[in-house]
């Protein structure tokens, strides 16, 4: 699938996955039990990537916060640690 975004579209998604993604690290630290705490990291990867695609896509990678993760020593590319 394909999504076609202005500039200014494109600021505003980057903006709300930012957001969203600051909310959940909030929620992971949180959160006692084990299993959801699981489910909310997989999904907290997801925007991590999904965000990076968007980043990409703009021709570099400006706009990664001090919220941003990189991947940790012997990570595969593309992989959140």
């Amino acid at each position: 699938m394909q999504l076609q975004l202005d500039e200014t579209e494109r600021d505003l998604l980057l903006a709300l996955l930012q957001r969203e993604l600051g909310d959940l690290r909030v929620e992971v630290r949180r959160t006692e039990t084990p299993d959801y705490r699981d489910d909310l990291k997989v999904h907290e990867d997801r925007l991590e990537d999904l965000l990076q695609r968007l980043l990409d896509s703009r021709g570099g990678r400006e706009g990664r916060g001090p919220g941003s993760r990189s991947p940790g020593p012997g990570a595969t590319p593309g992989q959140s640690p």
